[in-house]
């Protein structure tokens, strides 16, 4: 018996590493596959059925993370990671009311896992409850948690605080998730985002265009470049300096449909001292990064 569970654990932790190496090659079709057919072998097997409810996710199939998910509960109800797991893929599918049960019934399972947090405070800034997702943020922080947990934290926490007006709060916020997860191009939009809010534009321009050189072509990094125009248009006025900011914005959106609280960014600009004809520019601006363009 002992000789069986561990050939399945050998084959499980083989799995894994074969569809983790696949997913960085970015074959996600092959790593689903792999570990979908040892599942198919071995159903008891939560390490290799969480595994793959997360493949799902990043690819964005949202129904078959949640399939994934919920078999595993009716195989196991103590499994904690499945309510989690079955709570991020219904609110990929817009199905917040039932992620949010979800997550109750998970955080009264396991208090003290930081995911739970994490999914409740995106979920809560999604549907407007900031201050809800400022007290999951909170209580979240208040565990210890690895650093890259801590990160997703406090880029959520940032977002709320931003959001209900508290932006030397969010500020700080956004600076600890840049320091816990610098390689995360969200981590430094956020940062940028709040600086442009609090009107500290040199440095919202400088944090901009340091981490769009840093990143890969994306639709993080235009959104960097966003920022930027924006901000350089705030500094500088209507300006070759502004011009060339936004020309260099333009091109690196140039085939990705942005995706960005908007509204909020309008907000922003049209409480702003600036001239009008400035605030017109940067809202002609926002109506353009708003629309489509993927080619």
């Amino acid at each position: 018996m002992l000789e069986q569970q561990d050939v399945a654990g050998n084959r499980a932790w083989l799995a894994m590493a074969q569809a983790t190496a696949l997913n960085q090659l970015g074959q996600k079709r092959e790593a689903i596959q792999v570990l979908s057919d040892v599942l198919s072998e071995q159903p008891q097997l939560s390490q290799i059925r969480a595994h793959l409810a997360k493949t799902f996710l990043d690819a964005e199939m949202f129904a078959d993370a949640d399939r994934v998910a919920t078999e595993g509960l009716a195989l196991n109800p103590t499994d904690h990671q499945m309510p989690v797991l079955r709570a991020r893929a219904r609110f990929g599918g817009g199905r917040h009311v039932e992620a949010l049960e979800d997550l109750a019934t998970a955080e009264r399972e396991n208090p003290r896992d930081v995911n739970i947090f994490i999914t409740k405070a995106r979920i809560l800034n999604t549907l407007q409850d900031h201050d809800g997702a400022v007290a999951a943020c909170e209580k979240g922080l208040a565990l210890r948690a690895p650093e890259g947990m801590r990160a997703l934290l406090f880029l959520n926490y940032a977002e709320a605080l931003l959001r209900l007006s508290r932006v030397a709060d969010a500020v700080k916020a956004a600076e600890q998730a840049v320091k816990l997860g610098p390689a995360f191009v969200t981590n430094h939009l956020v940062l940028v985002e709040c600086l442009f809010c609090a009107d500290r534009l040199p440095e919202a321009l400088l944090t901009a265009n340091e981490a769009a050189n840093l990143s890969e072509s994306s639709g993080g990094t235009a959104m960097l470049r966003f920022f930027a125009a924006l901000c350089a248009y705030g500094a500088h006025g209507r300006s070759a300096k502004a011009e060339e900011a936004e020309e260099a914005f333009r091109a690196a959106a140039a085939g990705h449909d942005l995706t960005w609280d908007f509204a909020f960014i309008r907000r922003c600009i049209e409480a702003r001292a600036d001239s009008e004809d400035v605030r017109e520019r940067m809202l002609q601006l926002v109506e353009w990064a708003a629309g489509p363009r993927a080619s």
